[in-house]
């Protein structure tokens, strides 16, 4: 089989799509999100009210729409927001695409409206999203479909509603049945739908599997076999890999009918509600759960063995081009630290030698060596760990030690988003203040160059 993210007509097989998901604890989550970050980040689109949710790109003309989850007033009313950009970095709203109906209040509509997918076909717009109102009789989540022919205005078709069929997936009450991922399938001609499912009379989760010829009426398959289900499905082809990406992990398959198997590393990111696109030239991938704005955007791309690698995209690098800091062949010996003054919001680039060195901590925010806003490169674990005012991660990097390392770090408000040489990213909180760059080194560390850069301007387009 051949998937492409648009049905073809009979003069064009361009394909497009987006996808997207929704998960329960989106409603309670994000319940005390009235206060926003006070800084507004030149290359962040956030809302001016509440945090971003689950993300859903869809490219479309050489525009780049981004669908996202807003918890409106803290209670069970998420909707569809919708953001377009042209470059990726400067943002305009757009009106709501899909809201819920307050008048619904036990049926399918009245709840949230939580993520699902668009694609195109023949001149037409569909989105599939999930309805949840726990106070459904009829079940907690079915698979919605509404229609547009400008992404902006949308028209729901209540008739094509449907729900697990209680032989391949769980029709309890309580069930799960949520995120539709719908790709077009060129070779078998029909539809696919990927959705977040449980099987009867067992736990856990299964990625649904659904097949249709016209986008209305659905044929309930077995579930994938060899791996859980994960919120945030998202299936596609990287190379020459196939890839089904989850909110948690990712699986991959040199077929797209499997077998699927989880890579030595299989988590992309920390645990996010992100979605990739394809532009055409790249898979374009957008992360929310942030505390506000939307990540950055990244490009993701086939690696080894079923490994799936992340960069951010250039045209966020490119802001960065007022230099701050310009640092050429410094050596570390053990514990030696180094301190310099830098801006508070930056971008950090670095080629680091860690070939006879055990460790390089950096410290990206505060006042000196021992502020907990820390990141630490270490060879001999081969590990990045990051520390912040709000959290504590760390993350496997299954890289070259003996070779030159690079890392990018994104230190812009309350968030931090490092790339180890352009493959391994992670995303940490940090306290806002201080304005200090600090080094730290166990063991012989060469820094054969560090530079600080910052945009010559804010955004001023950025909402």
């Amino acid at each position: 089989m051949k998937f492409l993210f648009k049905r073809p007509n009979m003069k064009t097989m361009t394909t497009r799509m987006m996808i997207g998901f929704a998960t329960l604890v989106f409603c309670s989550a994000t319940a005390g999100t009235d206060k926003m970050p006070e800084y507004r980040s030149p290359i962040h689109f956030m809302p001016a009210k509440r945090a971003v949710g689950d993300v859903m790109p869809f490219y479309w003309k050489g525009e780049y729409h981004v669908f996202y989850l807003l918890n409106n007033s803290g209670n069970a009313d998420i909707d569809w927001e919708h953001a377009v950009s042209k470059d990726l970095v400067h943002w305009r709203n757009l009106p709501a695409a899909i809201v819920h109906d307050p008048a619904d209040k036990t049926g399918p509509e009245g709840g949230c409206m939580f993520t699902g997918s668009i694609i195109e076909d023949h001149g037409t717009f569909h989105a599939f999203y999930t309805s949840w109102n726990p106070e459904n009789p009829a079940g907690r989540e079915f698979v919605c479909h509404a229609t547009s022919k400008d992404l902006v205005s949308w028209i729901k078709h209540p008739n094509d509603m449907f729900g697990p069929d209680g032989i391949h997936y769980a029709n309890h009450r309580e069930r799960d049945f949520r995120g539709p991922c719908v790709v077009w399938d060129a070779e078998q001609k029909q539809f696919v739908m990927y959705v977040n499912a449980n099987q009867p009379g067992r736990g856990g989760f299964v990625f649904g599997h659904l097949t249709s010829q016209d986008l209305k009426q659905w044929q309930q398959l077995p579930a994938i076999e060899n791996i859980p289900g994960d919120e945030c499905p998202d299936f596609f082809k990287a190379g020459g890999t196939y890839y089904l990406h989850g909110c948690n992990v990712y699986a991959s398959a040199k077929d797209e009918n499997g077998p699927w198997k989880f890579a030595s590393y299989n988590r992309v990111e920390r645990r996010m509600a992100a979605k990739r696109v394809f532009d055409g030239k790249r898979h374009v991938w957008f992360g929310g759960w942030l505390n506000g704005p939307m990540s950055i955007p990244r490009e993701v791309y086939e690696g080894p063995e079923g490994l799936l690698f992340m960069k951010p995209v250039p045209e966020v690098v490119n802001v960065f081009s007022e230099a701050a800091l310009s640092v050429s062949n410094l050596s570390l010996v053990a514990g030696t630290t180094w301190t310099k003054e830098v801006p508070q919001d930056y971008l950090l680039e670095a080629t680091i030698d860690l070939s006879k060195g055990r460790e390089l901590g950096f410290t990206v925010r505060g006042d000196g060596i021992a502020d907990a806003c820390r990141m630490v490169l270490s060879a001999d674990k081969k590990m990045l760990t990051t520390t912040g005012g709000q959290s504590w991660e760390s993350r496997p990097l299954p890289i070259d030690f003996a070779r030159p390392v690079t890392v990018q770090a994104f230190i812009l408000g309350g968030i931090a988003e490092v790339f180890v040489n352009s493959q391994y990213a992670a995303t940490f909180f940090i306290r806002p203040g201080g304005g200090t760059l600090g080094l730290e080194s166990r063991g012989s560390v060469v820094i054969q160059s560090l530079q600080v850069r910052t945009p010559v301007t804010r955004n001023p387009l950025n909402p």
